[in-house]
């Protein structure tokens, strides 16, 4: 399939909420519209979150009271609104396997996002590696030539992971 337009997003929803009208404005018009979500990986085990990241999926997770959480695994409540979210806009949409920024440990087995300002500052010097995987592996999608519009909602917060 050749894809009209390519939106680039690095956590499920982004697109929708940066570029949802484009997204769907390029579909009622017959384009084909791929959504890549980039960190779509899924999360290690509980027992080997930081403390930081199991203070966010409490958050997320949160069903009310504070001792009621979701017994869905977080990647998979993300992924399916990310799923719903795309289709209801006619795109299609790729799980990329990167693990969110909180879930990552450089070499030395550390978390380097293990705080807010972590999050929203520079990105830590082991993601170097990752930049340069990404770029490789979006340089052999199919289906994208020239002619494919490109969509980058990536700077939008200062994330770590949108940048």
């Amino acid at each position: 399939m050749r894809w009209h337009a390519l939106v680039l997003a690095p956590h499920p929803d982004d697109a929708v909420f940066s570029c949802g009208g484009a997204i769907r404005r390029r579909a009622e018009s017959g384009q084909n519209v791929l959504v890549v979500t980039v960190c779509a990986g899924e999360p290690p085990p509980t027992r080997d979150l930081s403390p930081f990241a199991l203070r966010l999926h409490g958050r997320w997770l949160s069903a009310g009271p504070e001792n009621e959480r979701s017994p869905i695994p977080v990647h998979e409540v993300r992924r399916a609104e990310d799923a719903r979210a795309v289709s209801g806009l006619g795109a299609t949409v790729e799980w990329w396997d990167v693990p969110d920024a909180i879930y990552r440990r450089d070499e030395a087995g550390g978390w380097p996002y293990a705080a807010e300002r972590e999050l929203f500052g520079r990105p830590h010097p082991s993601d170097e590696s990752l930049a340069r995987r990404l770029a490789e592996r979006l340089g052999r999608l199919t289906g994208i030539d020239r002619g494919t519009v490109v969509f980058a909602p990536l700077a939008v917060g200062g994330h770590v992971d949108h940048r």
